[in-house]
């Protein structure tokens, strides 16, 4: 037997079988099979690795399945179509749960990844995604509470947030009670001044030095399953997914 075959055939097929695989990972070999398939060796790299993830007392296989797969990813000859071949007939022969139907799954994708870390995701999904655009966020407060919040795709102010301060000195006083009165506050007028459009390093020698910042990661995952096409997109910030969205066209 060839060690690729050898390698998908049973050191990913007896591991598969012999660990109790959560609902999202039963695909797994699957995945890696198609990705064989067609030489896609950065998504059966990154299969690998997700599995690393969810099986660390596996990892020291594992890794050298994946070195070996980038040892492939190096060569020019890449696989035989003999080997092809095999790793397609395995991809078809892969069953599919009952329950995995294609729009609900990336609607799971959709509804668990909300809050998870990068990392997390990946392992859900099973492959990381590409980098549609990657770019900084800023955060400035007063100490009434006012507050914006911009970020820069392009380096220009795109998203723009801005929230008042509070005044919450009125109020009175009983024996038996206590009234607070909470007033909004006019924005300060260097927040006014900021528009979308604006250049970021303009924006940052207008306001200052940010209380917070982040690096925003625009995330992309495709699926095609028949004539069906599904796209997942999330925002990363700082390592975190955030406002997750997705779209299917049939």
């Amino acid at each position: 037997m060839k060690l690729q075959q050898y390698c998908a055939g049973i050191l990913l097929g007896g591991l598969l079988a012999s660990i109790g695989l959560p609902s999202w990972a039963q695909n797994m070999r699957g995945r890696l099979n198609q990705a064989l398939c067609v030489e896609d060796w950065n998504s059966a790299i990154a299969t690998v690795d997700s599995m690393m993830q969810a099986y660390p007392n596996n990892r020291t296989q594992l890794q050298q399945y994946r070195d070996r797969l980038q040892q492939l990813q190096a060569s020019p000859n890449g696989l035989s179509a003999a080997q092809r071949a095999e790793y397609c007939s395995q991809a078809q022969q892969t069953p599919t749960p009952a329950n995995d139907n294609f729009k609900a799954r990336i609607e799971q994708y959709y509804q668990q990844m909300d809050e998870m870390s990068y990392d997390e995701a990946v392992a859900l999904i099973g492959r990381s995604g590409q980098v549609r655009d990657r770019y900084s966020a800023y955060g400035w407060k007063e100490e009434n509470g006012a507050t914006l919040i911009a970020e820069f795709p392009g380096g220009e102010v795109g998203s723009l947030i801005t929230m008042a301060g509070m005044d919450c000195s009125g109020g009175s006083a009983t024996d038996t009670s206590i009234s607070i009165q909470c007033r909004s506050l006019p924005l300060p007028a260097k927040f006014e001044r900021i528009e979308a459009g604006m250049n970021e390093q303009a924006v940052l020698q207008q306001l200052g030095e940010p209380t917070g910042q982040s690096e925003v990661i625009e995330y992309e995952w495709q699926f095609q399953e028949g004539n069906t096409t599904c796209t997942l997109e999330a925002y990363v910030y700082n390592g975190q997914v955030s406002r997750p969205w997705y779209h299917c066209d049939d």
